[in-house]
Protein backbone atom coordinates (compact mmCIF):
# COMPACT_ATOMS: atom_id res chain seq x y z
CA UNK A 1 0.00 0.00 0.00
CA UNK A 2 1.38 3.35 -1.07
CA UNK A 3 2.45 5.89 1.53
CA UNK A 4 3.90 8.41 -0.92
CA UNK A 5 5.64 8.25 -4.29
CA UNK A 6 8.15 5.44 -4.20
CA UNK A 7 7.37 4.44 -0.61
CA UNK A 8 5.15 1.48 0.25
CA UNK A 9 3.90 -0.39 3.29
CA UNK A 10 4.67 -4.04 2.59
CA UNK A 11 3.93 -5.55 6.01
CA UNK A 12 1.48 -8.21 7.14
CA UNK A 13 -1.33 -8.42 9.65
CA UNK A 14 -1.25 -11.19 12.23
CA UNK A 15 -4.66 -12.19 13.57
CA UNK A 16 -3.56 -15.74 14.43
CA UNK A 17 -1.00 -15.31 17.20
CA UNK A 18 -2.67 -15.22 20.60
CA UNK A 19 0.15 -13.81 22.71
CA UNK A 20 2.78 -11.20 21.82
CA UNK A 21 6.19 -12.24 23.23
CA UNK A 22 4.22 -15.27 24.49
CA UNK A 23 2.95 -12.98 27.27
CA UNK A 24 0.53 -10.28 26.11
CA UNK A 25 -2.93 -10.88 24.69
CA UNK A 26 -3.47 -9.98 21.04
CA UNK A 27 -7.24 -9.86 21.07
CA UNK A 28 -7.14 -7.41 18.15
CA UNK A 29 -4.07 -8.91 16.49
CA UNK A 30 -0.90 -7.05 15.57
CA UNK A 31 0.75 -5.76 12.41
CA UNK A 32 4.37 -6.33 11.41
CA UNK A 33 5.20 -3.24 9.39
CA UNK A 34 7.86 -3.38 6.69
CA UNK A 35 8.53 -0.63 4.16
CA UNK A 36 9.90 -0.54 0.63
CA UNK A 37 11.64 2.61 -0.63
CA UNK A 38 12.25 2.80 -4.37
CA UNK A 39 14.84 5.36 -5.48
CA UNK A 40 15.80 6.20 -9.04
CA UNK A 41 19.07 4.28 -8.63
CA UNK A 42 18.77 1.99 -5.61
CA UNK A 43 16.05 0.26 -3.59
CA UNK A 44 15.80 -0.43 0.13
CA UNK A 45 13.62 -2.61 2.32
CA UNK A 46 13.20 -1.40 5.90
CA UNK A 47 12.69 -4.28 8.34
CA UNK A 48 10.99 -7.57 7.46
CA UNK A 49 8.23 -9.51 9.24
CA UNK A 50 7.80 -12.52 11.50
CA UNK A 51 9.12 -15.61 9.73
CA UNK A 52 5.75 -17.35 10.02
CA UNK A 53 4.45 -14.92 7.40
CA UNK A 54 7.48 -14.91 5.10
CA UNK A 55 5.78 -16.57 2.12
CA UNK A 56 2.88 -14.11 2.16
CA UNK A 57 5.36 -11.30 2.68
CA UNK A 58 7.61 -12.21 -0.25
CA UNK A 59 4.59 -12.63 -2.53
CA UNK A 60 3.58 -9.09 -1.66
CA UNK A 61 7.07 -7.74 -2.30
CA UNK A 62 7.19 -9.35 -5.73
CA UNK A 63 4.20 -7.26 -6.80
CA UNK A 64 6.37 -4.15 -6.45
CA UNK A 65 9.93 -5.22 -7.13
CA UNK A 66 12.02 -7.97 -8.61
CA UNK A 67 13.83 -8.96 -5.43
CA UNK A 68 17.05 -9.49 -7.37
CA UNK A 69 17.05 -5.71 -7.72
CA UNK A 70 16.93 -5.09 -3.97
CA UNK A 71 20.07 -3.24 -2.87
CA UNK A 72 19.64 -2.77 0.88
CA UNK A 73 17.83 -4.47 3.73
CA UNK A 74 17.75 -2.00 6.63
CA UNK A 75 17.29 -3.39 10.13
CA UNK A 76 16.01 -0.85 12.63
CA UNK A 77 15.59 -3.70 15.12
CA UNK A 78 16.68 -7.33 14.87
CA UNK A 79 14.07 -8.96 17.11
CA UNK A 80 12.50 -11.89 15.23
CA UNK A 81 9.13 -10.21 14.72
CA UNK A 82 10.99 -7.64 12.58
CA UNK A 83 14.03 -9.46 11.20
CA UNK A 84 12.58 -12.96 11.18
CA UNK A 85 12.24 -13.16 7.39
CA UNK A 86 15.76 -11.93 6.68
CA UNK A 87 17.11 -15.31 5.57
CA UNK A 88 14.13 -15.93 3.27
CA UNK A 89 14.46 -12.48 1.69
CA UNK A 90 18.21 -12.82 1.18
CA UNK A 91 17.70 -16.21 -0.48
CA UNK A 92 16.00 -14.39 -3.36
CA UNK A 93 17.71 -10.99 -3.00
CA UNK A 94 21.28 -12.16 -3.36
CA UNK A 95 22.91 -8.77 -3.93
CA UNK A 96 21.21 -6.96 -1.02
CA UNK A 97 23.46 -5.65 1.75
CA UNK A 98 22.16 -5.72 5.33
CA UNK A 99 22.31 -2.30 7.00
CA UNK A 100 22.28 -1.83 10.77
CA UNK A 101 24.12 -0.65 13.83
CA UNK A 102 27.23 -2.53 14.92
CA UNK A 103 25.22 -4.35 17.57
CA UNK A 104 22.42 -4.95 15.12
CA UNK A 105 24.69 -6.74 12.66
CA UNK A 106 26.33 -8.71 15.46
CA UNK A 107 23.00 -9.81 16.92
CA UNK A 108 21.30 -10.69 13.63
CA UNK A 109 24.14 -13.05 12.71
CA UNK A 110 23.24 -15.03 15.84
CA UNK A 111 19.72 -15.56 14.48
CA UNK A 112 20.49 -15.99 10.77
CA UNK A 113 23.37 -18.33 9.93
CA UNK A 114 23.59 -17.23 6.31
CA UNK A 115 26.28 -15.31 4.48
CA UNK A 116 25.52 -11.69 3.66
CA UNK A 117 27.29 -8.41 3.06
CA UNK A 118 26.79 -5.90 5.84
CA UNK A 119 26.98 -2.14 6.14
CA UNK A 120 27.46 -0.87 9.69
CA UNK A 121 26.07 2.64 10.09
CA UNK A 122 26.63 5.19 12.81
CA UNK A 123 24.40 8.04 13.90
CA UNK A 124 23.87 10.51 11.06
CA UNK A 125 25.15 8.22 8.29
CA UNK A 126 23.24 8.35 5.00
CA UNK A 127 22.57 6.19 1.96
CA UNK A 128 21.52 7.82 -1.32
CA UNK A 129 19.01 5.78 -3.30
CA UNK A 130 18.69 8.41 -6.02
CA UNK A 131 16.19 11.10 -5.05
CA UNK A 132 15.59 9.25 -1.78
CA UNK A 133 18.10 9.73 1.04
CA UNK A 134 18.06 7.44 4.07
CA UNK A 135 19.53 8.88 7.26
CA UNK A 136 20.17 6.66 10.26
CA UNK A 137 19.57 7.82 13.84
CA UNK A 138 20.86 5.96 16.89
CA UNK A 139 18.02 5.33 19.34
CA UNK A 140 19.45 2.61 21.58
CA UNK A 141 17.44 0.61 24.11
CA UNK A 142 14.03 0.83 22.45
CA UNK A 143 13.82 -1.83 23.68
CA UNK A 144 17.01 -3.67 22.70
CA UNK A 145 20.47 -2.07 22.72
CA UNK A 146 20.94 -2.17 18.92
CA UNK A 147 17.87 -0.17 17.86
CA UNK A 148 17.92 2.74 15.44
CA UNK A 149 15.45 4.74 13.36
CA UNK A 150 15.64 5.52 9.65
CA UNK A 151 14.64 8.92 8.28
CA UNK A 152 13.71 9.46 4.64
CA UNK A 153 14.77 13.06 4.13
CA UNK A 154 12.92 14.05 0.95
CA UNK A 155 9.55 12.84 2.25
CA UNK A 156 10.01 13.56 5.96
CA UNK A 157 9.17 9.98 6.91
CA UNK A 158 10.52 8.58 10.17
CA UNK A 159 10.64 4.78 10.11
CA UNK A 160 10.71 4.48 13.87
CA UNK A 161 10.91 0.77 14.64
CA UNK A 162 9.23 -0.14 17.93
CA UNK A 163 9.14 3.52 18.93
CA UNK A 164 5.56 4.81 18.50
CA UNK A 165 4.32 1.23 18.03
CA UNK A 166 0.97 -0.25 18.96
CA UNK A 167 -0.83 -3.53 19.29
CA UNK A 168 -3.77 -4.12 16.95
CA UNK A 169 -3.87 -5.36 13.36
CA UNK A 170 -4.44 -2.50 10.89
CA UNK A 171 -5.88 -4.40 7.93
CA UNK A 172 -5.90 -2.44 4.70
CA UNK A 173 -6.62 0.91 6.38
CA UNK A 174 -3.11 1.73 7.43
CA UNK A 175 -3.27 5.44 8.24
CA UNK A 176 -4.11 7.45 11.34
CA UNK A 177 -7.38 8.90 10.03
CA UNK A 178 -8.93 5.96 11.90
CA UNK A 179 -7.02 6.57 15.15
CA UNK A 180 -9.56 6.38 18.00
CA UNK A 181 -9.74 5.37 21.66
CA UNK A 182 -9.29 1.71 20.72
CA UNK A 183 -6.00 2.36 18.94
CA UNK A 184 -4.95 4.78 21.64
CA UNK A 185 -5.47 2.11 24.29
CA UNK A 186 -3.64 -0.45 22.16
CA UNK A 187 -0.69 1.96 21.92
CA UNK A 188 -0.71 2.51 25.68
CA UNK A 189 -0.92 -1.22 26.28
CA UNK A 190 2.00 -1.81 23.92
CA UNK A 191 4.08 0.85 25.64
CA UNK A 192 3.36 -0.58 29.10
CA UNK A 193 4.00 -4.20 28.10
CA UNK A 194 7.07 -3.71 25.91
CA UNK A 195 8.72 -0.31 26.28
CA UNK A 196 7.95 0.96 29.77
CA UNK A 197 11.26 -0.18 31.34
CA UNK A 198 12.99 1.96 28.71
CA UNK A 199 10.94 5.12 29.19
CA UNK A 200 14.09 7.21 29.64
CA UNK A 201 15.39 5.99 26.27
CA UNK A 202 12.05 6.77 24.65
CA UNK A 203 12.13 10.25 26.15
CA UNK A 204 15.67 10.84 24.88
CA UNK A 205 14.77 9.70 21.37
CA UNK A 206 11.78 12.05 21.21
CA UNK A 207 13.91 14.97 22.40
CA UNK A 208 16.54 14.04 19.82
CA UNK A 209 13.93 14.28 17.08
CA UNK A 210 12.54 17.56 18.43
CA UNK A 211 15.95 19.24 18.46
CA UNK A 212 17.13 17.90 15.11
CA UNK A 213 16.98 19.30 11.59
CA UNK A 214 14.59 16.52 10.56
CA UNK A 215 11.03 17.75 9.94
CA UNK A 216 8.83 14.70 10.52
CA UNK A 217 5.75 14.67 8.29
CA UNK A 218 5.02 10.94 8.64
CA UNK A 219 5.74 8.47 11.46
CA UNK A 220 5.91 4.88 10.22
CA UNK A 221 6.44 2.49 13.16
CA UNK A 222 7.10 -1.25 13.10
CA UNK A 223 3.69 -2.05 14.63
CA UNK A 224 0.37 -0.27 14.27
CA UNK A 225 -0.94 2.62 12.23
CA UNK A 226 1.12 4.94 10.04
CA UNK A 227 0.73 8.53 11.21
CA UNK A 228 0.46 10.60 8.05
CA UNK A 229 -2.37 13.03 8.77
CA UNK A 230 -1.28 13.99 12.29
CA UNK A 231 1.98 12.40 13.48
CA UNK A 232 1.89 14.53 16.63
CA UNK A 233 -0.93 12.32 17.96
CA UNK A 234 1.33 9.36 18.60
CA UNK A 235 4.42 11.45 19.38
CA UNK A 236 2.57 13.41 22.07
CA UNK A 237 1.09 10.22 23.53
CA UNK A 238 4.53 8.61 23.78
CA UNK A 239 6.01 11.83 25.17
CA UNK A 240 3.40 11.81 27.92
CA UNK A 241 3.88 8.10 28.67
CA UNK A 242 7.64 8.54 28.98
CA UNK A 243 7.51 11.82 30.91
CA UNK A 244 7.38 10.38 34.43
CA UNK A 245 4.22 12.36 35.17
CA UNK A 246 1.30 10.74 36.96
CA UNK A 247 -2.44 10.91 36.40
CA UNK A 248 -4.66 11.59 39.39
CA UNK A 249 -6.00 8.10 39.92
CA UNK A 250 -5.70 4.99 42.08
CA UNK A 251 -5.58 1.51 40.58
CA UNK A 252 -7.23 -1.19 42.69
CA UNK A 253 -6.23 -4.69 41.61
CA UNK A 254 -7.27 -7.85 43.41
CA UNK A 255 -7.82 -11.58 43.20
CA UNK A 256 -10.87 -13.15 44.79
CA UNK A 257 -12.03 -16.76 45.01
CA UNK A 258 -15.35 -16.40 46.80
CA UNK A 259 -16.09 -12.68 46.64
CA UNK A 260 -14.72 -11.60 50.02
CA UNK A 261 -11.57 -9.88 48.75
CA UNK A 262 -13.71 -8.35 46.00
CA UNK A 263 -15.95 -6.80 48.67
CA UNK A 264 -12.90 -5.14 50.22
CA UNK A 265 -11.72 -3.95 46.78
CA UNK A 266 -15.06 -2.24 46.17
CA UNK A 267 -14.82 -0.55 49.57
CA UNK A 268 -11.32 0.74 48.76
CA UNK A 269 -12.63 2.06 45.44
CA UNK A 270 -15.46 3.82 47.27
CA UNK A 271 -12.96 5.47 49.58
CA UNK A 272 -10.99 6.70 46.58
CA UNK A 273 -14.11 8.14 44.94
CA UNK A 274 -15.10 9.85 48.18
CA UNK A 275 -11.99 11.98 47.78
CA UNK A 276 -12.95 12.92 44.22
CA UNK A 277 -10.19 10.80 42.68
CA UNK A 278 -10.71 8.31 39.87
CA UNK A 279 -10.48 4.68 40.89
CA UNK A 280 -9.68 2.01 38.29
CA UNK A 281 -10.52 -1.48 39.51
CA UNK A 282 -9.34 -4.82 38.10
CA UNK A 283 -10.09 -8.42 39.01
CA UNK A 284 -6.71 -9.90 38.06
CA UNK A 285 -8.18 -13.31 37.19
CA UNK A 286 -10.39 -11.70 34.55
CA UNK A 287 -8.13 -8.92 33.27
CA UNK A 288 -5.36 -8.92 30.69
CA UNK A 289 -2.13 -8.11 32.59
CA UNK A 290 -0.99 -5.57 29.99
CA UNK A 291 -4.21 -3.60 30.52
CA UNK A 292 -3.51 -3.55 34.25
CA UNK A 293 0.09 -2.47 33.70
CA UNK A 294 -1.09 0.22 31.29
CA UNK A 295 -3.18 1.81 34.05
CA UNK A 296 -0.58 1.28 36.78
CA UNK A 297 2.11 2.92 34.64
CA UNK A 298 0.63 6.39 35.16
CA UNK A 299 -0.92 5.70 38.56
CA UNK A 300 0.82 7.20 41.61
CA UNK A 301 -1.10 4.95 44.02
CA UNK A 302 -2.04 1.29 43.81
CA UNK A 303 -4.12 -0.95 46.08
CA UNK A 304 -3.40 -4.69 45.92
CA UNK A 305 -5.72 -7.29 47.41
CA UNK A 306 -5.26 -11.02 47.74
CA UNK A 307 -6.83 -13.99 49.48
CA UNK A 308 -4.60 -16.59 51.11
CA UNK A 309 -4.31 -19.62 48.85
CA UNK A 310 -2.72 -22.80 50.29
CA UNK A 311 -0.79 -20.62 52.75
CA UNK A 312 0.51 -18.38 49.92
CA UNK A 313 -0.54 -15.21 48.17
CA UNK A 314 -3.07 -15.87 45.39
CA UNK A 315 -0.90 -16.90 42.37
CA UNK A 316 -2.35 -14.39 39.84
CA UNK A 317 -1.52 -11.57 42.28
CA UNK A 318 2.03 -12.90 42.70
CA UNK A 319 2.37 -13.01 38.92
CA UNK A 320 1.24 -9.38 38.59
CA UNK A 321 3.78 -8.25 41.19
CA UNK A 322 6.51 -10.07 39.27
CA UNK A 323 5.46 -8.23 36.10
CA UNK A 324 5.52 -4.90 37.95
CA UNK A 325 9.05 -5.72 39.08
CA UNK A 326 10.03 -6.82 35.56
CA UNK A 327 8.75 -3.54 34.10
CA UNK A 328 10.61 -1.55 36.77
CA UNK A 329 7.50 0.23 37.99
CA UNK A 330 8.77 2.01 41.10
CA UNK A 331 8.12 4.99 43.35
CA UNK A 332 4.42 4.32 43.75
CA UNK A 333 2.40 4.31 46.94
CA UNK A 334 0.77 0.97 47.76
CA UNK A 335 -2.07 -0.02 50.03
CA UNK A 336 -2.78 -3.66 50.90
CA UNK A 337 -5.86 -5.67 51.75
CA UNK A 338 -6.85 -9.32 51.80
CA UNK A 339 -8.90 -12.20 53.08
CA UNK A 340 -7.95 -15.32 55.04
CA UNK A 341 -9.51 -18.11 57.10
CA UNK A 342 -7.08 -19.86 59.45
CA UNK A 343 -3.78 -17.97 59.06
CA UNK A 344 -2.78 -14.53 57.86
CA UNK A 345 0.95 -15.23 57.99
CA UNK A 346 1.32 -15.29 54.20
CA UNK A 347 0.40 -11.61 54.02
CA UNK A 348 3.99 -10.93 55.07
CA UNK A 349 4.97 -12.27 51.62
CA UNK A 350 2.83 -9.60 50.04
CA UNK A 351 4.44 -6.88 52.13
CA UNK A 352 7.93 -8.10 51.25
CA UNK A 353 7.05 -8.23 47.57
CA UNK A 354 5.88 -4.61 47.57
CA UNK A 355 8.91 -3.46 49.52
CA UNK A 356 11.07 -5.23 46.94
CA UNK A 357 9.52 -3.06 44.23
CA UNK A 358 11.04 0.09 45.69
CA UNK A 359 7.67 1.52 46.67
CA UNK A 360 6.10 2.73 49.89
CA UNK A 361 3.27 1.01 51.76
CA UNK A 362 0.78 3.34 53.45
CA UNK A 363 -2.23 2.92 55.69
CA UNK A 364 -3.44 -0.16 57.53
CA UNK A 365 -3.13 -3.57 55.90
CA UNK A 366 -6.84 -4.47 55.83
CA UNK A 367 -7.24 -8.16 56.72
CA UNK A 368 -10.68 -9.75 56.87
CA UNK A 369 -11.11 -13.21 58.35
CA UNK A 370 -13.93 -14.92 56.48
CA UNK A 371 -16.65 -12.54 55.35
CA UNK A 372 -15.73 -8.86 55.86
CA UNK A 373 -17.46 -7.21 58.81
CA UNK A 374 -18.41 -3.50 58.97
CA UNK A 375 -15.13 -2.57 60.63
CA UNK A 376 -13.22 -4.19 57.73
CA UNK A 377 -15.30 -2.23 55.23
CA UNK A 378 -14.57 1.00 57.07
CA UNK A 379 -10.85 0.22 57.18
CA UNK A 380 -10.91 -0.44 53.42
CA UNK A 381 -12.68 2.85 52.74
CA UNK A 382 -10.16 4.65 54.95
CA UNK A 383 -7.37 3.03 52.97
CA UNK A 384 -9.00 4.34 49.79
CA UNK A 385 -9.02 7.84 51.32
CA UNK A 386 -5.31 7.61 52.15
CA UNK A 387 -4.38 6.36 48.67
CA UNK A 388 -6.44 9.08 46.99
CA UNK A 389 -4.75 11.78 49.07
CA UNK A 390 -1.37 10.26 48.21
CA UNK A 391 -2.25 10.27 44.52
CA UNK A 392 -3.15 13.95 44.64
CA UNK A 393 0.15 14.76 46.34
CA UNK A 394 2.20 12.63 43.94
CA UNK A 395 0.66 14.35 40.92
CA UNK A 396 1.70 17.71 42.34
CA UNK A 397 5.24 16.49 43.01
CA UNK A 398 5.79 15.05 39.52
CA UNK A 399 3.95 17.62 37.42
CA UNK A 400 7.14 18.69 35.66
CA UNK A 401 9.32 15.61 35.97
CA UNK A 402 11.00 13.43 33.39
CA UNK A 403 12.33 9.90 33.91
Amino acid sequence: MKITDGVYWVGVNDTQTKLFEALWSLSRGVSYNSYLVLGSEKNALIDTVNEDFSEEYIRGLRRLIDLEDLDYLVLNHVEPDHAGSLSKVLSVAAKASVVGTANGIKFVRKYHRVLFNDIVVKNGATIDLGGKTLRFIDTPCIHWPETMCTYLAEDGIMFSGDLFGSFGAIGDQIFDDRFDEVFKNEAKRYFAAVLSPYAASVNRAIKKFDTSDMPIRVIAPAHGLIYKENPSIIKNLYAELSSGRFEEKVVIVYGSMYGNTETLAEAVAQGVRDRGVRGVIFNITQSEPSEVLSEIWQAPAVAVGSPIYDSFIFPPVTNLLELIKLKRIKQRVFGLFGNYTWSAAAFKQLQRSIQGLGSEIVGTFVKAQGSPVPSNIQEAEDLGNILADAAIQKVKETSGSTP
